[in-house]
């Protein structure tokens, strides 16, 4: 028996599609109209603001914001240890709020504030060992730190040792510092005790070697964090009259102290920090007076005190007889000399 035979079915040929071409963008037919220029937004409704001019402006500090996520601080038992996994944590502190200012070439900026205001958080962002959460700075130039007595120094190791560990460690290469040590040494007046272990110099000595090493490092930008308040007289008049030639030569100091009278005599400007905040930014006399005015107790501010009088003055005397009106009281008594 025969199969039937399978009727073929015709299946119509679609064409395989061809990918589009690319357009070509139609280039405008040269004219000679004047080109019309675009019109692009104001700087300051651009995302990002404007590079500073680096012949003018040393730092650029921009909404600098700082916080911190302290834990609690406990004996580690197994039940505080796991609600610190969990996150618990203290209150946040917020040690920079928006902190927003400039400084420029030669020019001296002094910060004060009361004591946890947030003035060495604020060096430390300045000097770029802290990132802030929030914000920008811009540093033009080369910058010597000095924020904290003996950082960056071994206590164990000779002053000789620490001159080259921290001359290395802000960048000179090893032939320079040969060629300073002689310089370093003199101008910190250390003599024959840069031979002997750090950890035997007093506070006043490891100051002095280290704002020696800090000067011969020929900073642009200087920051200060009261590490001079521990010298002597005689250096801080020698380290002053450093600071006048550097600003002299167009360089940038920015520096914290608690010494309102050096701040009004060596500032141009003081930057007065509260709470994490800019309280005020201006003249250095006008800043530190107002500053100072809030130190004072509020009632001193409120009430003037009253004006000193000698006792006799307290209550007003009586009238001399012969004052009184006749008619009134006793009969005055006759002049003398007679009369009617």
């Amino acid at each position: 028996m025969s199969t039937p035979a399978k009727a073929s079915v015709e299946r119509p040929v679609v064409a395989a599609e061809q990918p589009d071409e690319p357009e070509v963008p139609q280039v405008p037919e040269p004219s000679d109209e004047p080109a019309v220029p675009v019109e692009r937004e104001p700087a300051a409704l651009q995302q990002e603001a404007p590079a500073a001019d680096p012949e003018e402006v040393a730092i650029i500090a921009e909404n600098i914001s700082v916080r911190f996520r302290p834990y609690l601080d406990r004996s580690p038992t197994f039940r505080r240890s796991m609600a610190r996994l969990r996150g618990r944590q203290a209150g946040e502190v917020v040690a920079l709020d928006n902190v927003s200012f400039d400084v420029k070439r030669g020019e001296v900026l002094g910060v004060v504030g009361r004591n946890g205001a947030g003035k060495s958080t604020l060096m430390r962002v300045l000097a770029k060992t802290l990132v802030p959460d929030e914000g920008r700075v811009v540093v033009n130039g080369r910058t010597s730190t000095l924020l904290q007595l003996g950082v960056g120094f071994n206590p164990e190791l000779s002053g000789r040792r620490n001159v080259y560990l921290g001359a290395l460690a802000s960048g000179l290469r090893k032939s320079v510092v040969d060629d300073r040590f002689d310089a370093i040494v003199d101008y910190s007046e250390l003599g024959d005790a840069i031979d002997r272990p750090l950890k035997t110099y007093s506070s006043g000595m490891t100051s002095r070697l280290a704002f020696a090493i800090g000067m011969n490092l020929d900073p642009d930008i200087l920051l200060l964090d009261e590490v001079l308040a521990v010298g002597d007289e005689a250096f801080r008049r020698k380290s002053r009259q450093t600071m006048e030639e550097l600003v002299g030569r167009s360089g940038t100091i920015v520096f914290v102290s608690h010494n309102m009278g050096q701040m009004a005599s060596f500032c141009d400007r003081v930057l007065w920090i509260h709470q994490g905040r800019v309280r005020r930014l201006g003249p250095s006399r006008r800043v530190i007076r107002a500053y100072r005015d809030s130190m004072r107790p509020a009632d001193h501010r409120r009430k003037k005190p009253p004006p000193v009088t000698s006792p006799d003055a307290a209550e007003p005397s009586a009238p001399p007889p012969e004052a009184a009106s006749p008619g009134e009281g006793e009969p005055s008594a006759p002049a003398s000399g007679g009369g009617d």
